[in-house]
């Protein structure tokens, strides 16, 4: 029996496994995850580096050995831990396979070691999750990076953080972090957690160079080191094919922007009128799709300009989402004027 004989193999045994899904709590990126990367065997070797099937093997393998069995909840629980701070659209884009493993060693320091274990991005989010492998002395109920930067191969400063300056530096790309301070324990002495990043606009990225100062264990203790990751970036995630939408004729709306990435639609609407504040903060702007389905706004910014106003909204949507051809939106400008437009997917 040859190599891919193996892989098959372990496979269907696998998707024996998960057949009992509807009795075990999971998240449905992990289920997806797993039957994307088993039934995409050519995506995989381009994009995904084996992602699934290089976990399910080495977790087969230990469980097997060490108890003779294996079940679909052991299996799930590692697996779903790998993001902790997400958005529903990112949970979307991971189902249909837009993710990639990361194959690293931990890096040490101070008896403490740091990897990445996957990552996603698009235009709007990156996504990394992060392991610690710490000594097994230590009693640990969290841990975080505590002084770090995130740089790409031409030097470009991604993002910034130290306790001392916590603010967003002007120069760096990232404007806003995701970070709930959630860690799963997934082995006696390794933590998993994520930190969800976000811009304007991701560029094109090739290289992550990540070097970590120091980490905070159980919010007070820190731990100075040198912890230096070097990402490679899989090139699908710099091939940006983004989905457009045109809204129909409203005598209000002057211009009009809207593009779908992996993980998010971005709205940007000039209206003929000036908004009032009041209005706005309180009436926050609603999508949703012909089913009714309603998707959750992340962030919306307003701005007068003379006698029109700027809106920007960002909505947590997915290009991989079904029923998405056709979208309403509903916002409050004013006490006198609300919009109800369509947003017609451009074929």
């Amino acid at each position: 029996m040859n190599k891919k004989d193996d892989f098959t193999k372990i496979d269907e045994e696998l998707f024996k496994y998960f057949e009992i899904k509807k009795k075990v709590d999971h998240s449905r990126s992990t289920e997806y995850a797993i039957r994307n990367a088993f039934n995409n065997e050519e995506k995989n070797k381009k994009t995904f580096t084996y992602f699934i099937p290089k976990f399910a093997i080495y977790i087969f393998t230990i469980l097997f050995l060490t108890t003779g069995v294996v079940f679909a909840k052991d299996i799930v629980n590692i697996l779903s831990s790998f993001f902790t701070n997400t958005t529903q659209s990112i949970d979307t884009a991971i189902e249909n396979g837009y993710v990639q493993n990361i194959d690293m060693d931990y890096v040490y320091d101070s008896n403490i070691g740091i990897k990445v274990n996957c990552i996603t991005i698009d235009e709007s989010n990156m996504d990394i999750s992060y392991s610690y492998k710490v000594d097994k002395l230590l009693t640990v109920d969290y841990i975080e990076l505590y002084d770090y930067e995130i740089k790409d191969e031409k030097g470009n400063l991604i993002y910034k953080y130290n306790e001392e300056n916590n603010f967003f530096e002007s120069k760096q790309l990232v404007n806003y972090i995701k970070n709930d301070n959630k860690m799963l324990k997934v082995d006696e002495n390794i933590y998993n957690t994520s930190i969800l990043y976000g811009a304007n606009k991701f560029y094109n990225i090739k290289h992550l160079y990540i070097n970590i100062k120091s980490i905070k264990i159980n919010y007070q203790d820190v731990i100075v080191g040198n912890w230096n990751l070097d990402i490679e970036i899989d090139g699908k995630f710099n091939e940006r094919d983004n989905a457009y939408y045109e809204i129909e004729p409203n005598k209000h709306i002057l211009e009009n922007e809207i593009s779908l990435t992996e993980t998010s639609l971005k709205i940007k609407i000039k209206v003929d009128e000036n908004f009032d504040d009041k209005i706005v903060l309180y009436n926050k702007p609603i999508l949703e799709n012909e089913l009714k389905d309603t998707y959750i706004c992340s962030s919306w910014y307003n701005k007068n300009i003379e006698n029109c106003s700027m809106h920007e909204f960002e909505f947590d949507i997915s290009k991989y989402n079904e029923n998405i051809d056709i979208l309403y939106l509903k916002f409050k400008i004013n006490e006198n004027t609300e919009l109800n437009v369509q947003l017609n997917k451009k074929k």
